[in-house]
């Protein structure tokens, strides 16, 4: 039963790499991925050399083929192969054997909720795991009341949501914030304090709160878990009361298309004298036309008394053209955290590139700066993304080669069938392994067979690598 987990779960992820989608009828598409690392990385030669000599393809067909390569110093190492067909799945691999794998879906729903019912077997009778949910989800039969149930909405939150929708107050007119586009209706939901202590009363709550307690490892008795749960939840509501807090909620839109949106928090806070003073979180965001390009801004604005500071800024400008963006997140006034900046040039038609770049401020200034680069030519794309690490975006494009990290190429070319995949075109579950069918003394004797390919592609791959390295390898099995 081991084995076979380990195998399917080894295809399974093979299964993933391989799934691609083909741009026409009886194209192949080949995707090559390779790595080059850069000035940064040049004290780790072995890195290096192993990358210099190592790609990654990705083959795709219509009709559900697909490939994941492992190429080594421009072999094959690694080769897996799969077809998707409407009631099972076949994958071929060197390190699994000459003959195909073929894997029902119904097979493998099976043999998975073997593995749930077998681990719910050795849950504690306090943490009941639902078989039958898992069932469900795996046949595709799940209903209204049990995708309620996953997400955690019992009919308590039906009615708290239901309740807040009936507070919705909608205005039709002409409304427009400062910088955005006018709308044709404002739609506002204001909270009051006893709505959001009610929140607090919701089974969601405690369910949330108990699963934090079990997640923390310490043991406790259900009775010690709810007397603390309402200890918590006494708590939460009386700062609610104490704070007189308020929210409210205003969404602009025309027609159905957004234009803004307010969310507006006010509570009291205590002011360490005896005191209070007002606190305020207001969270704005407009969109503005500007021709046909669509321009959005968002802020978060923080107040406390006479104090007042933009804790977060975010712009993004979208046309067919271009795209721009950046935002900032201030821990104090004037004082940024964390910024990013993105710009794509996208004008061109068969030429795309741009940058981003990410600043953690942190006792000094860390940045990650990205480039890419996108070129067509008729059947051929090629990408090249490339990373650099420096104390800012400006200091990393003033020294490029010494600021480098890695450099992901991505070279795709749409191709006549290479007959890549004629290894599986005939395949049917009667030459093909169907492992999830076999005995243990069937697995046993598979388990056998599949060693020599598993050893053959382990030295195949070894024997690619970099000789430094093979010999090293090589070496350290035992001077296979």
């Amino acid at each position: 039963m081991k084995h076979k987990s380990i195998i399917l779960f080894v295809c399974l992820v093979l299964t993933v790499f391989g799934i691609t989608s083909a741009t026409a009828e009886s194209l192949e598409t080949v995707t090559t991925i390779s790595l080059q690392t850069g000035t940064l990385l040049a004290d780790y030669e072995e890195v290096s050399q192993i990358l210099d000599t190592a790609a990654i393809r990705i083959h795709s067909m219509p009709d559900g083929y697909g490939a994941f390569v492992l190429s080594l110093n421009g072999t094959d190492a690694l080769k897996s192969l799969l077809k998707a067909e409407q009631d099972g799945v076949y994958v071929q691999c060197n390190a699994l054997g000459q003959q195909p794998l073929y894997f029902t879906y119904e097979d493998i729903k099976n043999f998975i909720m073997e593995q749930l019912e077998a681990y719910a077997e050795t849950q504690p009778a306090d943490m009941p795991f639902d078989t039958g949910m898992m069932q469900s989800m795996m046949d595709g039969s799940l209903t209204d009341e049990q995708i309620f149930e996953m997400m955690g909405i019992d009919e308590e939150l039906i009615a708290y949501i239901s309740d807040i929708q009936a507070k919705q107050v909608v205005e039709k007119g002409t409304f427009a914030l400062e910088g955005s586009d006018i709308a044709d209706t404002k739609t506002v939901v204001a909270l009051s304090k006893e709505d959001i202590s009610r929140a607090m009363d919701l089974p969601i709550v405690r369910e949330q709160i108990s699963g934090q307690m079990l997640m923390t490892g310490t043991e406790y008795s259900q009775e010690e878990i709810d007397q603390m749960i309402d200890e918590q939840l006494a708590e939460v509501k009386q700062m609610i009361e104490d704070s007189n807090i308020t929210v409210t909620s205003t969404a602009y839109t025309m027609g159905d298309e957004f234009i803004a949106y307010e969310f507006d928090l006010t509570a009291e806070t205590d002011d360490y004298s005896g005191g209070s003073v007002p606190m305020n979180i207001s969270v704005t965001v407009t969109k503005t036309s500007i021709g046909s390009a669509a321009f959005y801004q968002m802020s978060v604005m923080l107040t406390e008394g006479s104090d007042e500071f933009l804790n977060q800024y975010g712009s993004l400008y979208i046309d067919d053209t271009f795209i721009s963006g950046q935002y900032v997140f201030y821990g104090e006034p004037d004082e940024p955290m964390f910024e990013a900046a993105l710009n794509c040039d996208r004008s061109q038609a068969d030429h795309s590139f741009g940058e981003l770049a990410l600043t953690l401020y942190d006792g000094g200034a860390q940045t990650v700066y990205v480039t890419f680069d996108q070129q067509k030519a008729d059947n051929v794309t090629d990408t090249a993304i490339n990373v650099y690490l420096g104390g800012s975006a400006d200091a990393i494009k003033k020294a490029l080669a010494e600021t480098s990290l890695i450099t992901v190429n991505l070279h795709t070319v749409v191709q006549p069938d290479s007959g890549f995949f004629a290894a599986l075109q005939n395949a049917t579950p009667e030459t093909s392994v169907q492992l999830l069918q076999l005995n243990e003394e069937e697995l046993d004797a598979y388990m056998q067979s599949m060693e020599q390919g598993l050893m053959m592609t382990l030295l195949t791959v070894i024997d690619n690598l970099p000789p430094e390295i093979s010999e090293s390898l090589m070496q350290e099995m035992g001077g296979f």
